[in-house]
């Protein structure tokens, strides 16, 4: 997460995204200058907690494990964003 901050130091004015793989990183980053939080290959219980645990705090980004058969599971009340993978289809 130092290189969030540092980002934030440069230019505060833009917001700050990172990656997070679990949980554990996702809690850890929300006690920082993050704006927007990309959670990477969450299923869908993760995602339940992440939102619940974030609270509203910070933008969320699901990326990757999306297939055209669960997004509509993954696309819950309280993300933000959708970053499917272009080309991978299910």
């Amino acid at each position: 997460m130092a290189a969030a901050h540092k980002a934030w130091e440069i230019t505060p004015e833009k917001p700050v995204e990172v990656e997070v793989e679990n949980l554990v990183e996702f809690q850890q980053a929300l006690h920082t200058c993050v704006d927007i939080m990309m959670l990477d290959n969450f299923d869908t219980a993760a995602i339940k907690s992440t939102i619940a645990i974030n609270q509203g705090r910070v933008k969320l980004e699901v990326s990757n494990n999306m297939k055209a058969s669960n997004i509509r599971e993954k696309a819950v009340d309280s993300i933000n964003f959708l970053s499917p993978r272009r080309g991978r289809g299910g």
